[in-house]
């Protein structure tokens, strides 16, 4: 049997965490393979089998997983899910906005119960046990070692032959697709390590050089999450071991886990400095910074619209889009907290059972005093530590990570020395448990997913060999399969509107329904008001499609103007907020100073603190050489902003103003070297020297040459100066001056 436990568990985090569908059928198929070997054992040994309170949970997410696959008449559901009724129509379905997800999550933990039992029976004495935290935290080393080489070896392929389709600024990751889930294991394993080593002497050494190991890995994953919650679980277990009187190598335990990231600290200061930016940028502005803040606070309306059944497990996505904002530009398959996860998909009331269930089993192991050996601090300390990555993370749904951590459960509950502990007698009936769980597996296999049906349309409707007929036949029977999927009908809407426009106007407001934020239903739907003379209504349709658009100056501007070049009827279709504003008159810029300016206006009568749009009016009055409204403007902006940036302005307005002693009063003091900077000095030098002061200039001008310039700056910085030269009288330095300047123009 504990061969059988051991493979699955090796295996899982080994292949790429399982996170493909050939894996996850191997993995899953051996996981109920475990549970089978186990229950054979027990009924050959006649010997009764114990649950651990943790299975009730498990079997309550099963069972609540299993229900909202079944189809329901229309008046059921419109009374459990509305919502899901609205999306659906008037016909029987699932609860579940995606039933091929919901089956393929059902297949997951039933795998994942499948395997907590089979290691539950196996963890029945201290020596299987300590067998099993063995195997984990060895497997967790490996992952890790792996992860060193192809960092060192300089190779993005985890490994170093399968290519992530999406990146992440990581530095190891070991043989993950994702590095956050890569420290999820590495948080796990780490107290046990540092546990094992602090306890025993016999392996103290290979234990904690394990824990540098590990704490080295988690932390050059760069995952702020699983660095917190490694460093969590870890200071727990010192507490646990002081709180019990284990004083002895506490000491040496703190040490060794601040030189692991003293260590990573020194070797990748450059990689982690970049970090530290980040974090401190997103943490003077949580709400606005930090993505998974926005998700989980985008998320929370599904709990109003989904109260009683939930979106149906794995269906967050397509119900996610429903609600999201950023539904044009993102696609989130969870909300990144498992604590949230629960009620948006399977529903208050299984969410309050599952919360229950779990404090039951903790206070149960709490009361038991099963923690206070080191090994089971060690055990509870990385629960607790993965528990917490899962407040933003989602680790857990993937068998790589959730499998490790299931088996370290399972030594926290020592069935034989628990008296309240159900007994279920072993019948030979009880050997088909493995054969019942397995059967959503095979369902999951020939499933097809709403990204296959989704992938099968979209090729159909590039076909221009493919009749109109054909598509809609064929994208229809996927959208029953998956009617809150917006993808399909988008592809859909896209070819009709060039074949037949009256046929597209269905799938469009099919696409809008399902995914309100996604740019091209409305841009689609815009195009086609145009064409058809309903300009007001067009109008609105291009405002909410640049409301989604991840960069409305390529997807939507263009084609606003096409039909509606006036200025004001691209205010119109533009969202009257600084973004919108602001990108519209970035692009007109290039087009028309006066239409830019025009939105300028409108960006500052919409927010008058906006500096950059008071910037951008200073800029194009001086442009045009309107000192007075180069005045008025840049009286407003010094109002809000007196940085570099706006006194430069302010030099500049007062150049344009003939007032040279003033400008040069607002340049003085300045540190700045930027290019504007330099741009500016050389028009106070040139100022100077058509005043007469040409010895002023020059000396102004020899400051320069200090600076780091570039090639066209030095080209320009020596024909200033040769003008200067010319104003003073000094041929011959006037040649010099333009003959430098010419060769610091050639490449």
């Amino acid at each position: 049997m504990g061969i059988a436990v051991a493979v699955p568990l090796v295996l899982a985090p080994l292949a790429i965490g399982t996170v493909h569908l050939g894996t996850r059928m191997v993995v899953f198929g051996l996981s109920c393979l475990a549970l089978l070997v186990a229950l054979l054992e027990r009924a050959r040994a006649r010997r009764h089998v114990q649950l651990p309170p943790v299975v009730y949970a498990m079997a309550l997410a099963v069972a609540a997983t299993a229900l909202q696959l079944i189809p329901l008449p229309a008046s059921l559901l419109a009374i459990l899910s509305p919502a899901t009724a609205d999306l659906v129509g008037e016909r029987a379905h699932a609860v579940s906005l995606d039933p091929a997800a919901t089956m393929g999550e059902l297949a997951k933990l039933s795998a994942y119960l499948a395997f907590f039992l089979a290691v539950s029976i196996y963890a029945t004495r201290s020596t299987k046990r300590r067998t099993l935290l063995l195997v984990v935290v060895s497997t967790a080393v490996l992952v890790a070692a792996i992860g060193f080489i192809q960092a060192a070896l300089g190779s993005d392929k985890v490994l170093f032959f399968y290519k992530p389709k999406g990146e992440w600024a990581t530095w190891v990751r070991g043989t993950f697709v994702n590095p956050n889930h890569f420290g999820a294991v590495m948080a796990l394993a780490a107290p046990i390590a540092l546990a094992w080593g602090l306890a025993e002497p016999r392996w103290r050494w290979p234990a904690l050089g394990a824990a540098l190991v590990l704490d080295a890995a988690v932390v050059m994953a760069l995952g702020r999450v699983s660095i917190v919650s490694a460093a969590a679980g870890q200071l727990l277990l010192l507490l646990l071991l002081w709180r019990r009187g284990k004083t002895r190598g506490l000491w040496l335990g703190a040490t060794l886990v601040l030189a692991a990231v003293a260590v990573v600290v020194v070797i990748g200061r450059s990689r982690l400095e970049g970090q530290v930016t980040v974090t401190m940028q997103e943490v003077e502005d949580l709400p606005r910074r930090q993505a998974k803040l926005q998700v989980w606070a985008h998320a929370v309306p599904l709990l109003g619209q989904f109260p009683w059944t939930g979106v149906g497990r794995g269906a967050f996505e397509p119900a996610y889009q429903r609600v999201s904002p950023m539904g044009g530009s993102l696609r989130f398959e969870w909300v990144e907290n498992a604590y949230l996860e629960a009620p948006i998909d399977w529903g208050i009331p299984v969410a309050a059972g599952l919360y229950a269930l779990a404090a039951w089993a903790f206070v149960r192991l709490v009361r038991r005093r099963s923690i206070d050996e080191p090994l089971a601090a060690g055990a509870l300390a990385g629960t607790v530590a993965l528990a917490i990555h899962e407040l933003g993370d989602f680790a857990i749904e993937i068998p790589g990570v959730a499998l490790p951590g299931l088996a370290v459960l399972a030594t926290l509950y020592r069935a034989r020395e628990d008296n309240d502990a159900a007994r279920v007698r072993m019948r030979r009936i009880a050997c088909a448990l493995p054969l019942v769980l397995a059967l959503p597996m095979l369902d999951e296999a020939r499933s097809r997913t709403a990204e296959e049906d989704g992938a099968a349309v979209a090729a159909l409707a590039r076909n221009p060999l493919v009749p109109p007929a054909e598509l809609v036949a064929t994208a229809e029977a996927a959208h029953r399969r998956h009617p809150a999927d917006a993808y399909i009908p988008t592809v859909v809407a896209e070819r009709l509107v060039a074949d037949k426009p009256g046929d597209a106007l269905g799938w469009i407001n099919l696409a809008m329904a399902r995914n309100p934020a996604h740019p091209i239903p409305h841009l689609m739907a815009a195009e086609l008001l145009a064409r058809s003379g309903r300009k007001s209504q067009a109008l609105v349709e291009y405002r909410l499609a640049a409301e989604g658009a991840p960069d409305p100056r390529t997807l939507v501007f263009p084609r606003v103007r096409a039909h509606y070049p006036a200025v004001e009827d691209l205010i119109a279709a533009t969202p009257a907020d600084r973004r919108g504003l602001g990108l519209l008159a970035k692009w007109l810029g290039s087009i028309s100073a006066s239409d830019a300016e025009r939105v300028y206006e409108k960006l500052v009568e919409v927010d008058p603190q906006d500096a950059r749009a008071l910037r951008a009016l200073v800029a194009l009055a001086l442009q045009r050489k309107d000192a007075g409204a180069a005045g008025r403007r840049l009286r407003a902006l010094l109002a809000v902003d007196t940085g570099q940036s706006s006194l430069r302005m302010a030099a500049r307005e007062r150049l344009l103003a003939d007032d040279l002693p003033a400008a040069m009063r607002l340049a003085e003091g300045s540190t700045d070297r930027s290019a504007d900077a330099f741009e500016l000095e050389l028009s106070l030098a040139d100022a100077q020297s058509r005043a007469g002061a040409t010895a002023a200039a020059r000396a102004r001008l020899d400051r320069l040459l200090g600076w780091g310039l570039d090639r066209a700056q030095r080209a320009r910085l020596h024909e200033v100066r040769a003008e200067n030269e010319r104003r003073a009288g000094n041929e011959h330095q006037y040649r010099w001056e333009l003959n430098e300047g010419a060769r610091w123009r050639k490449p």
